[in-house]
């Protein structure tokens, strides 16, 4: 396997095509683990949690990937796994149950990814005031922000991951979809300079 680097989604995509599923698997957490880890951060506020979510996020790429069939890019439908695993996990008493199902080596590969992703994460993250504020706000808008500031998704992006159903395929409600977080977003950015004009960074 090549360097992670020289993988672009399109490879990866090939990758799933050749039925080279772990090599997409681990050139998936090389190329995008780190943001989708600062996104589950993001979600949870709680770095032991994220990087347990992170491996039930990488367990359900893997059970996916056959049947990704491309409606969106690579990271979107990404972002939207992770998105449905963090739920998931919120929701699900007996996860720990039910991980005894796995083989040590399955349980092996999870744990070396989610480390992957960790490191990956703490060493090209830029931290500082602006993560430190986004963290303080309410779920839903720090979920926005995270998206569109540290992901720096775009509009359709955003509406891919966070809708509750495929309204790609509704024109009207994906368009009220995008403008109604446009508008949010706007809202948060105003409340952002405010706290930066109350407390100067510099």
């Amino acid at each position: 396997m090549t360097e992670s680097h020289q993988h672009t989604d399109a490879q990866i995509v090939a990758m799933v095509a050749q039925g080279e599923t772990k090599d997409a698997m681990e050139a998936i957490v090389d190329v995008h683990g780190g943001a989708i880890f600062g996104y589950l951060l993001g979600l949870s506020k709680d770095e032991d949690l994220a990087m347990e979510v992170f491996q039930n996020f990488c367990v359900d790429v893997l059970a996916g990937l056959g049947s990704f069939g491309g409606r969106s890019a690579l990271r979107t439908w990404l972002h939207a796994v992770a998105r449905n695993a963090f739920f998931k996990f919120q929701r699900r008493a007996s996860h720990k149950r039910e991980r005894q199902l796995e083989t040590q080596q399955e349980a092996a590969l999870r744990a070396q990814w989610g480390r992957t992703a960790t490191a990956i994460w703490r060493r090209t993250s830029a931290r500082g005031w602006l993560w430190e504020q986004i963290q303080a706000f309410p779920d839903e808008d720090r979920e926005l922000l995270m998206l569109r500031i540290a992901q720096n998704m775009s509009w359709k992006e955003i509406a891919q991951v966070t809708a509750q159903a495929d309204i790609a395929e509704d024109p009207a409600a994906f368009k009220a979809r995008t403008a109604a977080l446009r508008k949010r977003f706007e809202r948060l950015k105003k409340k952002l300079r405010q706290l930066r004009d109350q407390f100067p960074t510099d």
